[in-house]
């Protein structure tokens, strides 16, 4: 009975379709600082206002091939938020442009940054958030959602460490 209890619970999902919504906060007070690129997909300039913006680097990835949103919601009313997206080959604050996937300033709510783009599964990707310019900061959250794929927020363990990480559990498993 439990067998096909488990059995009809898994046929009953096969059908519907997987969502994910990660939330993220975090502040770019006090943060280092870049010459942040102009909205664009991909962008191709560097700002002329946005010169030494505090930022904070969000790494992330997705488990298959997906589209996912972006979105940042400021905490106070007066910060202009901006978003850039890079690809793998990581964010390098001296060479802006290079990697960047996509940046927006203000196509979400208000003055928050939104945006979707098509990620490559198991690839990683980092989420760069500030300010419109120099004076802009403070707490936001991001949140990233996917209606097909599993994102994870943070690095893409090593491939020596998901090794060990079967091991272990084989060696766990063994235990029993």
């Amino acid at each position: 009975m439990k067998k096909a209890l488990v059995l009809a619970a898994f046929v009953a999902s096969a059908g519907s379709a997987m969502a994910d919504v990660e939330l993220f906060n975090g502040n770019t007070t006090g943060g280092p600082t870049y010459n942040r690129v102009l909205t664009g997909n991909p962008p191709t300039g560097l700002s002329g206002v946005g010169t030494a913006v505090a930022y904070q680097v969000v790494p992330m990835y997705t488990n298959i091939n997906a589209s996912v949103v972006f979105e940042i919601t400021a905490a106070a009313s007066g910060y202009d938020t901006f978003m850039t997206l890079y690809g793998p080959g990581g964010f390098n604050p001296l060479a802006a442009l290079t990697n960047a996937v996509v940046a927006d300033d203000d196509a979400g709510a208000g003055s928050n940054s939104l945006f979707s783009a098509n990620l490559t599964g198991g690839a990683q990707y980092y989420v760069v958030v500030s300010g419109f310019d120099n004076a802009d900061f403070g707490t936001y959250t991001l949140q990233m959602s996917s209606s097909s794929a599993d994102i994870t927020i943070g690095n893409i363990p090593a491939p020596s460490a998901l090794a060990l990480l079967g091991v272990a559990g084989l060696a766990a498993r063994r235990r029993r």
